[in-house]
């Protein structure tokens, strides 16, 4: 009997679910976010990243752009404590944040500051997706790019989407 309970217990315990659920991240360190931009990029799920009042550096982040890759279809939510406070950095190095989907990911943008990115195409912020993207009440500031977009590049592919774009203060950018 107590076996039989035992097995039980240890197949019970290592069933994984079958559908991940919506999650919000609240990453302290360089390392979590890019930890949360992963796991909410396998998520078909509306998850929502909030950043804290602090600066997450790429370095922080093994010397690498912050990365979204998602193929499905739920909504990606950064929110950071404001502009000014929640910054993310590109150690005048590498491109800041790249979020890239290949579904209809709806993206929302809010309250960071994106600055001292550096990249041969785009240095600050890429967003690419088949859905909308909103990005209000940014600061973008002093990007460096060889090519393209030293700030800011967002681009929706998707039939019928939108590309919202209000209160953000972009300087001190080239490209």
């Amino acid at each position: 009997m107590f076996r039989h309970a035992l097995l039980m217990a240890l197949l019970s315990a290592t069933v994984v679910p079958s559908a991940l659920s919506a999650a919000t991240f609240t990453p302290a360190t360089s390392t979590d976010l890019q930890t949360a931009l992963s796991a909410a990029a396998l998520s078909a799920e509306d998850d929502t990243i909030e950043l804290q009042a602090t600066t997450y550096f790429t370095s922080g982040n093994g010397n690498a752009t912050f990365v979204y890759n998602a193929t499905d279809g739920g909504t990606l939510t950064i929110v950071g404590a404001g502009a000014g406070s929640s910054i993310l950095d590109g150690d005048s190095s590498r491109q800041v944040l790249q979020i890239l989907s290949t579904g209809a990911d709806d993206i929302q943008i809010s309250g960071l500051t994106i600055q001292n990115g550096q990249g041969a195409s785009i240095a600050g912020i890429e967003a690419v997706t088949l859905g909308n993207i909103q990005f209000n009440d940014n600061l973008v500031v002093d990007n460096q790019a060889g090519g393209f977009a030293g700030g800011a590049s967002l681009t929706s592919n998707g039939t019928g989407t939108s590309i919202e774009i209000r209160g953000n203060e972009v300087r001190g950018n080239t490209g």
